[in-house]
């Protein structure tokens, strides 16, 4: 399991973990978790955007979220 320090649910870790795995078994068994409602990714540091553009379409190829916000701490962007 990925290290989540700042999500206190168990069931929202294991739902974040299993869904980044990007398996098929897991698309179906957590849709309902993410389809229709907002989604935050926090990322600590975005330098070229890469890794949220890609968790982004993740999420968008993957599930139907009402919403994604991306919330960083850093960003190197001009």
């Amino acid at each position: 399991m990925v290290k989540q320090p700042f999500i206190l649910s168990k069931e929202m870790k294991n739902v974040l973990d299993m869904t980044f795995r990007l398996s098929n078994d897991y698309f179906a068994k957590y849709a309902n978790k993410i389809n229709g409602h907002n989604i935050l990714i926090i990322d600590d540091t975005i330098s070229r955007g890469q890794s949220t553009k890609e968790a982004c379409h993740i999420m968008t190829d993957s599930y139907a979220p009402k919403s994604i916000t991306v919330l960083t701490l850093l960003s190197k962007l001009y």
